[in-house]
């Protein structure tokens, strides 16, 4: 049977190929891309005048994320997800306020953090968008690589 997915992964009968928990994955994954734009945008805003050029380095960060999000909205429209998405990032009490005190251990705390979560967020992309279906699609093959490109820029900022 063929099914869409909408809010929270309900099954509504259609066309597409996922199951509801490889829908729900997606928009988890989604979801974290949202929170990271978040985060490096506001790493960029508060290390902007201590250090301008991590400051652009963040930034730059925030729109690859931000083109890989658009990417994989598009991919899960294709597929038949609606891609809504939530973000719990400060309602957790997560953050990057600690970049406030412009020391170099709340920056390479942040690092570490936004190295972890891209790492764990590329095994979860392999894992989803590597299915029949959509593997091999020009428009996931890049939201891999650039997460790949994003996890050695992180790596190589914090040695």
């Amino acid at each position: 049977t063929s099914m869409t997915y909408g809010r929270n992964g309900r099954e509504r009968q259609k066309n597409g190929q996922f199951d509801a928990r490889q829908a729900r994955g997606m928009l988890s994954l989604l979801s974290d891309m949202a929170d990271n734009i978040s985060e490096f945008l506001w790493a960029a805003l508060v290390t902007d005048e201590t250090y301008p050029e991590l400051a652009d380095a963040f930034e730059r960060m925030a729109g690859e994320e931000a083109s890989r999000f658009r990417a994989l909205g598009g991919v899960m429209l294709r597929c038949g997800i609606d891609p809504t998405v939530r973000s719990l990032l400060y309602r957790q009490g997560r953050g990057i306020r600690g970049l406030r005190e412009d020391s170099d251990t709340a920056i390479e705390s942040f690092l570490q953090d936004m190295s972890g979560r891209t790492e764990a967020m590329l095994e979860e992309s392999l894992r989803l968008l590597t299915v029949p279906g959509i593997e091999g699609d020009d428009t996931t093959a890049r939201i891999l690589d650039g997460q790949e490109a994003q996890l050695r820029c992180l790596r190589q900022m914090l040695s």
